[in-house]
């Protein structure tokens, strides 16, 4: 596998992964460190000590619980802004950009309100990634990465939550538009697989402008 399409400039490089609960947005993430030699930054949900209160009782815990994410996510952001100083690559697992998407699922109205408060009082300056990969994906399939991959939350998460913020991603990136953006039918695709994930790879490569759609599982005509 190459990454000779990154190393032909020292400009610094940010890409940030995103999806849905159980989309695999931390497995790509590590995977891409690893093939570009660059830093991960992947935020744990088991260090917010709010979250599974969260999934219990999601009206009691909501603001406590974005919140935190909030702190966590611009920290390491914060990160990002420094350490692009020195050429620095990072992956990322998640993209800032879009806090204000989960505080509006899960927040009441007053509780929103607060929320906007807090986060314009303070003034986040993101970093712009170089490219955002979102992984999109159903329902269906976020319920079987749960139950394979995270047996101790997957019962505290609902149907109806999944399809909630997979409605909220949709309408979120389909207005995006600060970074060039590469979408992935990531329920046909096994980016586990060594084969699969280096046609991806090279997809990605090719594709660093604009916006692109992923999905090499041929349609029937």
């Amino acid at each position: 596998m190459t990454n000779d399409a990154f190393t032909v400039t020292s400009k610094p490089l940010f890409i940030a992964v995103e999806g849905n609960i159980g989309a695999g947005k931390t497995r790509l993430a590590r995977r891409l460190a690893e093939s570009l030699k660059a830093t991960e930054l992947l935020e744990t949900a088991n260090s917010n000590p709010f979250l599974n209160d969260f999934y219990r009782d999601p009206k009691q815990f909501a603001l406590a619980t974005q919140l935190h994410f909030l702190f966590a996510r611009n920290k390491i952001n914060l990160q990002v802004k420094e350490g692009s100083l020195f050429d620095n690559r990072y992956v990322s697992d998640f993209l800032i950009n879009k806090e204000l998407l989960f505080a509006s699922v899960n927040l009441s109205d007053h509780e929103y309100q607060l929320y906007q408060q807090v986060y314009e009082s303070m003034a986040i300056d993101s970093v712009k990634p170089d490219l955002v990969i979102y992984l999109q994906t159903t329902t269906e399939h976020s319920r079987r990465q749960l139950r394979d991959n995270h047996r101790q939350i997957q019962r505290l998460i609902s149907d109806d939550y999944l399809d909630k913020m997979n409605d909220a991603y949709t309408r979120f990136f389909h207005f995006y538009d600060q970074s060039p953006l590469l979408i992935i039918n990531a329920s046909e695709i096994d980016l586990d697989d060594d084969q699969e994930y280096e046609a991806f790879f090279q997809c990605l490569l090719a594709n660093r402008h604009g916006r692109h759609y992923y999905n090499p599982i041929p349609m029937a005509i």
